[in-house]
């Protein structure tokens, strides 16, 4: 069978306002060398990222803190989808389950790549949370997903886990593309 190829991996990171997606992606491509391509529309970023197999590919992500009417078509349309949430807040734990994990599974039947970044936005908080719950969650939630533990990371190594998180997500798609019954974008 004859390898098709990505060209691009199209990424959508879900999370309350307040919870740092832009200055997630806006580190990553600092510390990386990356320079984002312009764009007019605020929710996109987009990139060249070279892969470890020497590939070029223009990884594009869209940041949502609600729900709106773009949402399911941006995410049905995605390679991968990062979930943010805070582990100090119970409230944003429970906003995992109720507003970005069910809506996932049973409004927009998600079958891509999910991942869950579990931050501390104040550190003079205590952890209302911790992996055992919230991978408990996670298995209530029937969503199949991967949960990190970012809040005592570092910049360097949260770039790491997201390294790997796109190189998962391409191989993903890859394997995707592949297959007969695919969805080509």
């Amino acid at each position: 069978m004859k390898t098709k190829t990505l060209s691009s991996l199209k990424l959508v990171i879900l999370g309350e306002k307040d919870i740092d997606k832009s200055p997630l992606i806006e580190d990553y491509l600092s510390k990386s060398g990356i320079k984002p391509i312009k764009n007019e529309n605020y929710t996109k970023v987009s990139f060249i990222k070279i892969l470890p197999s020497s590939e070029e590919l223009k990884i594009q992500i869209k940041t949502f803190n609600e729900k709106t009417d773009k949402i399911n078509s941006a995410i049905n349309e995605s390679h991968c989808v990062l979930i943010l949430f805070d582990m100090g807040s119970r409230k944003s734990f429970e906003n995992l389950l109720e507003e970005w994990l069910i809506f996932l599974r049973d409004t927009c039947n998600y079958k891509g790549v999910v991942f869950i970044f579990g931050k501390h936005l104040d550190k003079n908080k205590l952890l209302k949370t911790d992996e055992k719950e919230i991978n408990q969650m996670i298995k209530i939630s029937e969503v199949d997903c991967s949960f990190f533990n970012i809040a005592d990371k570092s910049v360097e190594d949260i770039n790491k886990i997201i390294d790997e998180l796109i190189v998962n997500s391409v191989e993903n798609a890859k394997n995707n593309l592949n297959k007969k019954d695919c969805i080509i974008f």
